[in-house]
């Protein structure tokens, strides 16, 4: 990802889901499970995008790096 998609208009969500998508292999299936059961576990978690070209982040009290 590029640090101008961020400016595009597009939620976290949009660009966390974009990223995974991108990655279309092992990772992205793992990453694709692991945030289902985030969402799952805590519905009210808030995604936030901070992308700094080494990991995503899930938000919520604390930091889960993904």
């Amino acid at each position: 990802m590029k640090k101008s998609d961020a400016s595009q208009g597009q939620s976290a969500s949009e660009l966390i889901s974009e990223r995974i998508a991108e990655l279309g292999d092992w990772r992205g299936k793992t990453l694709s499970r692991m945030r289902k059961l985030i969402k799952e576990a805590d519905p009210d978690v808030v995604e936030e995008w901070k992308w700094d070209g080494h990991a995503d982040l899930v938000a919520r009290r604390h930091y889960l790096h993904w």
